[in-house]
């Protein structure tokens, strides 16, 4: 499912974002809360636009909030899961069909439940950030490895609006 228009993901856990960079500005930050509908993800940045300083301090601080907002919801998920359920969290797609729905096979998961789980997909270990397009433009193209879903990254994205 699609969640928003400035994200798009290339395959399980990378990511492109569409960015409207505003160099120049006294602190980095999201300029306004991401929405489904923008064609991209206002950011001022902290740097003058000047021999790449701005393209450093954008990379910089987008991998910043993701990593702590990242960790945030993980923390916030592992409160909220049960004890038995721990294991799940090692893959945000385990026991997702190919359509998305989710599988039920009770049998299945009694009979495996000491085993330990692995992530079908491979997923990045941790959050990174490059500019892949726009080096010398405000509008920029982000991939970004993230290991999560395009909800999680849209969640952390709004959540480091919001902090």
């Amino acid at each position: 499912m699609k969640v928003s228009s400035f994200i798009s993901q290339l395959r399980p856990g990378w990511f492109h974002l569409t960015v409207h960079a505003k160099p120049g500005a006294r602190s980095s930050s999201l300029a306004s809360k991401p929405a489904v509908t923008d064609a991209a993800l206002e950011v001022r940045v902290g740097a003058p636009p000047t021999e790449g300083k701005a393209n450093v301090e954008l990379i910089h601080f987008m991998q910043m909030i993701l990593e702590q907002e990242l960790t945030r919801l993980r923390t916030v998920q592992q409160h909220t899961l049960k004890e038995g359920n721990v294991e799940t969290m090692n893959c945000p797609h385990e026991g997702l069909s190919k359509g998305g729905r989710k599988k039920t096979n009770i049998k299945a998961k009694k009979k495996n439940s000491d085993a330990k789980t692995e992530c079908p997909l491979k997923l990045p270990d941790k959050v990174r950030v490059s500019i892949v397009g726009g080096a010398t433009a405000r509008h920029k193209t982000l991939e970004v490895a993230f290991p999560g879903t395009e909800e999680e990254l849209i969640s952390v994205l709004t959540s480091a609006f919001m902090s």
